[in-house]
């Protein structure tokens, strides 16, 4: 929007160059994010992983955890990769994601972290 504002400095392009501006500046900032996906699935992989290891919650929590986060990783480089794809799927990949963070947060609220016995670390 900043190339929309009507500010002096923008006095000397045309509406089309304001546009094709725009445009351009939002194509980067959307790949920007999806860049940051990869990443975001990348720790929470890592993340999911640690929560396998120190069963401090159920493990089928954590393997959807850590399924999920690859899941998001991927599919979000293959979408950058091929952006028809990304089109054609929308935002479905990543539920798996949306199940998890929700069933972990509800299972942190009502049930807490259980300590395993000694013997079992």
């Amino acid at each position: 929007l900043t190339f929309l504002g009507g500010a002096a400095y923008l006095r000397p392009l045309d509406t089309g160059q304001l546009q094709a501006l725009t445009y351009a500046s939002h194509r980067v900032y959307c790949a920007g994010f999806s860049i940051g996906f990869v990443f975001l699935g990348l720790g929470s992989a890592v993340f999911s992983y640690l929560w396998w290891k120190s069963r401090y919650i159920p493990r089928v929590l954590a393997a959807w955890g850590i399924f999920s986060s690859v899941v998001l990783s991927l599919v979000t480089l293959v979408v950058i990769v091929y952006p028809a794809l990304g089109t054609a799927i929308g935002l479905t990949y990543m539920v798996p994601m949306f199940f998890y963070e929700v069933g972990l947060g509800l299972w942190l609220i009502i049930k807490g972290l259980s300590t395993p016995a000694p013997n079992e670390a």
